[in-house]
């Protein structure tokens, strides 16, 4: 069988799957009782791996330390 054609989903062409990324990191992050907004998903996490958003992630600005949330996985 010889393939004559390959489709690449640049995320928004056929399903936009960013909506659910978004939805997975504010469940995860609201177990640590941070609110994280689709705004700052949109500005600071949409559309870059997974490895670039865990080396920048959120902040939890009302803490005394301002610790990294993905640190306390």
């Amino acid at each position: 069988m010889q393939i004559k054609s390959i489709i690449f989903d640049l995320d928004g062409l056929l399903i936009n799957s960013e909506i659910f990324s978004f939805e997975i990191y504010k469940e995860l992050l609201a177990q640590h009782q941070h609110n994280f907004t689709l705004e700052n998903y949109a500005q600071n996490y949409s559309g870059r791996s997974s490895i670039l958003n865990m080396e920048n992630p959120p902040k939890k600005t009302d803490s005394e330390n301002s610790k990294s949330v993905f640190l306390l996985y």
